[in-house]
């Protein structure tokens, strides 16, 4: 259960093309995603989170997870990428043109609005 559920805000998983590749790609078990949904939604928002533009990355297990917040009625977590711990970072500008290719309109607009960079 995370804060989310007490205030009446579901937490959704989406994800896009590229990251359903990705675990395919990886053979990332399905107990493994079931793992980072869970993660995801208890925590979407985490001080250990590393940011490329309004992209976020954690590291979770021996994966890192490139992922977007986007709020709605509810919190829409959307999984752009995953990749073995500290491979993303090799590729992830391929990563933000298919991905953001793929979102719609407003959800795109809304991702270049926001800058936010760290380590």
């Amino acid at each position: 259960m995370s804060a989310f559920d007490r205030r009446g805000v579901e937490v959704l998983i989406q994800t896009t093309k590229q990251a359903e590749f990705d675990f395919a790609k990886w053979r990332i078990p399905d107990a493994t995603q079931e793992a980072v949904a869970t993660n995801l939604k208890t925590l979407p928002d985490s001080p250990r989170d590393r940011y490329r533009g309004a992209i976020r990355i954690r590291e979770i297990g021996e994966l890192d997870i490139a992922f977007t917040l986007m709020a709605a009625s509810d919190l829409i977590v959307m999984i752009l990428s995953v990749a073995p711990k500290g491979e993303i970072e090799k590729y992830i500008d391929y990563v933000l043109r298919v991905s953001l290719a793929s979102l719609p309109p407003a959800a795109q607009e809304a991702l270049k609005g926001r800058r936010k960079e760290s380590e």
